[in-house]
């Protein structure tokens, strides 16, 4: 006696993403897009980081931080 055979499925094969660096940018960057998002890079002065810090939106230990002055300049614009 024969097994019962399963319909075929008309489903395409599932594809995987690539883990090259550059195609991880780039599907990053699309879906920054579909969300409605910008990057870009953004040059401030020192002057720049003492109105961050003197408007209370940057602690004053935390000046030389990158990641602290990204989390500042987010804070300004999330208020427009």
């Amino acid at each position: 006696m024969c097994a019962p055979q399963s319909a075929p499925t008309n489903t395409p094969p599932r594809r995987h993403r690539s883990t090259k660096p550059g195609a991880i940018r780039m599907q990053r960057l699309l879906d920054r897009r579909r969300r409605g998002f910008w990057c870009m890079t953004l040059e401030i002065c020192q002057a720049d980081v003492d109105g961050l810090v003197r408007r209370g939106y940057l602690d004053r230990i935390n000046r030389n931080d990158p990641a602290a002055v990204e989390r500042a300049i987010a804070a300004v614009l999330e208020q427009l």
